[in-house]
């Protein structure tokens, strides 16, 4: 049975003692567990934002700082780019 990452982890949480989210996800409506696959996307984009933003604001708070970025076409033709910041 495999749901994805992120209902893994829900699932390891309550299996680690999370009473809390136990009691969320043994109680709450079905469709008010906020699981969906549409939730899930957006708990990725805020956490990202929120990553991204202390990254800035460690970079800029730096006395140096650096940006390193790179395109590449993987082997099915797919652009990746990566971005890579240093700073100290």
């Amino acid at each position: 049975h495999n749901d994805g990452n992120f209902r893994a982890l829900l699932r390891f949480r309550v299996q680690s003692g999370d009473e809390v989210l136990k009691e969320h996800l043994l109680n709450s409506a079905h469709n008010a567990m906020y699981t969906s696959p549409d939730i899930q996307n957006e708990f990725i984009q805020l956490i990202g934002a929120e990553i991204i933003s202390q990254i800035v604001k460690r970079a800029i708070k730096s006395r140096f700082f650096t940006v390193l970025a790179n395109e590449t076409t993987d082997i099915s033709r797919i652009e990746q780019f990566s971005l890579c910041i240093r700073y100290i």
